[in-house]
């Protein structure tokens, strides 16, 4: 296990904001403490994804930037929370997703809205924690 204390965020031209705070990396797996803030309301939960989903988030969010594609997600591979993107008109950047697991009752789902120009930098730190390997 290698202990990771980086940070990923989605920052928005608003308060809301999605926030990957890296904790460890275990073989191919990374989790993440997901902080959300979207109006008045924040949440946040583990995260659990492999490498490859990492990677193939990437691919789609720079094929999003550029237009080719509409919509990716990640999904948490401890429980049913995930995070969807979608681009809307005028290079709209559409978030949305849930924080724990539906069974439970502090299970969060937010939505919010950021500019098209974040995916970059976003993309950017992402590829920054794949360097990590856990020997």
């Amino acid at each position: 296990m290698l202990t990771i204390t980086d940070k990923i965020s989605l920052e928005t031209k608003t308060d809301d904001k999605l926030v990957f705070y890296t904790r460890y990396l275990v073989q191919l797996n990374f989790t993440f403490d997901l902080y959300v803030v979207f109006g008045k309301k924040k949440g946040s939960s583990h995260f659990c994804v492999r490498i490859d989903q990492i990677q193939d988030l990437c691919k789609d969010l720079e094929k999003m930037n550029s237009n080719q594609l509409r919509e990716t997600e990640i999904l948490d591979n401890d429980s049913d929370a995930f995070v969807n993107f979608q681009i809307a008109e005028k290079g709209i950047l559409l978030i949305n997703g849930q924080l724990g697991v539906t069974h439970e009752e502090d299970f969060f789902n937010f939505k919010f809205k950021a500019d098209q120009t974040s995916i970059p930098q976003f993309v950017a730190s992402f590829n920054q924690i794949l360097q990590h390997q856990d020997k």
